[in-house]
């Protein structure tokens, strides 16, 4: 069986998908890339896919390796330009991650235009709309997840000589202030202050409405201090704060046992 091979046609469908690729990780992750270094990116994609084709046969492990890292990393340095290592290795493993969702998406549609012998109008529509989709789904998931991921911090609870960390999570819509002075209240759960704080010398009760309670009472007691870090790196110090005890937990995935007011 002969099977021809159009260069240009093979060439100009890898870049278009490289381009997609492309542009849904920068949508994902906000990046100021122009057209133009989109267009290159994927121009780097497209070239090294065809220059597979001649280097066909060599060892899976090195066509792996050729292909999603130095080919993908080349493709998100021309597109994206100079980058932060962190920033960097994020962008190259949603190019990963959104390359084999969308490969998904095709190898179901190829299978149904193998089974018929032929591309239909739409497959290639159901290919699209799935490509679509799943950048979509993906955009939102994305956000979503470094939205909470950027908001979460290792805090050093100080009380009475003991000390105790958990992670919290900075909540913008965090309102609740105690009734005396108006000052912001932190708030932490009940399982975080067993054999820490269980047993407080002065308890204050603070009023809060939330949804699903219209009133509520939690009772409050003064920390000595809080510190604030992120990997390691002091970020903000709160000397002698208000923290509200949570009888229930406030993550439903227990990624935090604390929620920081974002002012004091």
């Amino acid at each position: 069986m002969t099977v021809t091979l159009y260069l240009d046609v093979y060439f100009a469908v890898n870049m278009l998908m490289d381009f997609l690729l492309l542009y849904l990780v920068k949508r994902i992750w906000r990046l100021p890339a122009s057209l133009l270094r989109l267009l290159a990116g994927a121009g780097a994609g497209a070239f090294w896919s065809c220059a597979a084709i001649w280097l066909y046969g060599l060892p899976p492990w090195a066509e792996l390796f050729a292909t999603w890292l130095a080919a993908g990393a080349f493709m998100v340095f021309v597109a994206f330009g100079r980058q932060e290592k962190k920033q960097f290795i994020r962008c190259l493993i949603t190019l990963w991650l959104v390359s084999v969702a969308v490969g998904g998406i095709f190898a179901a549609v190829g299978e149904r235009v193998f089974a018929t012998g032929q591309w239909t109008f739409a497959a290639f529509g159901f290919g699209v709309a799935g490509l679509f989709f799943v950048g979509r789904t993906g955009l939102v998931f994305f956000r979503e997840c470094m939205s909470m991921q950027n908001r979460i911090y290792d805090v050093t609870l100080y009380y009475e000589g003991r000390t105790k960390m958990v992670r919290a999570l900075l909540d913008t819509g965090n309102r609740l202030y105690e009734p005396y002075g108006h000052q912001p209240v932190h708030v932490l759960t009940g399982s975080a202050c067993r054999g820490f704080c269980e047993r407080a010398r002065k308890v204050i009760y603070i009023p809060f409405c939330s949804v699903g309670t219209e009133h509520g009472i939690l009772p409050g007691i003064r920390m000595d201090r809080i510190e604030v870090r992120r990997e390691g790196k002091l970020v903000r110090a709160y000397e002698q704060p208000w923290v509200a005890i949570s009888r229930g937990p406030l993550s439903p995935r227990h990624q935090y046992d604390m929620l920081l007011h974002e002012e004091q």
